[in-house]
């Protein structure tokens, strides 16, 4: 199984459940759909079981930020259905599904990397310039954990 993994480049990493360090995409879309949820059961509670099938269509379908390409696309190698007034490109049946995952795993690497790079700020401040200066109120009262 290991040589499996190394040809197709994937990398396992392990974490604890219920910690949403250890894994913060997985995290985040349960988040999302929670809220969702909690939204929609407000509305109508005994439709919650087709609004699950809905919000897994609609995450499948959605284009993802660092491969820029849709899960469903990326597994069955053609797009998911839309919804009314939605376009996709079409998909040529020519194309071979081992290279679409290949320039899908390129296009994320480099994506991955410019949003690693794109964090750094040129942060320097000359004399003269104005900055904001954050002033921390400290309560004397309660304790300040390290």
């Amino acid at each position: 199984m290991g040589d499996f993994y190394q040809e197709h480049e994937i990398q396992l990493t392990f974490s604890t459940p219920y910690h949403p360090q250890g894994n913060s995409i997985t995290e985040r879309l349960h988040r999302t759909l929670k809220s969702v949820f909690a939204s929609l059961s407000k509305c109508q509670p005994a439709k919650l079981p087709e609004f699950l099938t809905q919000c897994h269509q609609v995450l499948n379908a959605a284009v993802h930020e660092i491969t820029r390409e849709q899960p469903y696309y990326l597994m069955f190698n053609c797009h998911a259905h839309r919804f009314i007034g939605t376009t996709l490109p079409q998909v040529n049946d020519e194309i071979d599904i081992s290279f679409n995952l290949d320039v899908a795993r390129q296009t994320s690497k480099e994506n991955s990397g410019e949003s690693k790079c794109g964090e750094k700020k040129d942060q320097s401040v000359d004399i003269g310039d104005l900055v904001w200066v954050k002033k921390e109120q400290i309560n004397p009262s309660k304790e300040r954990k390290l």
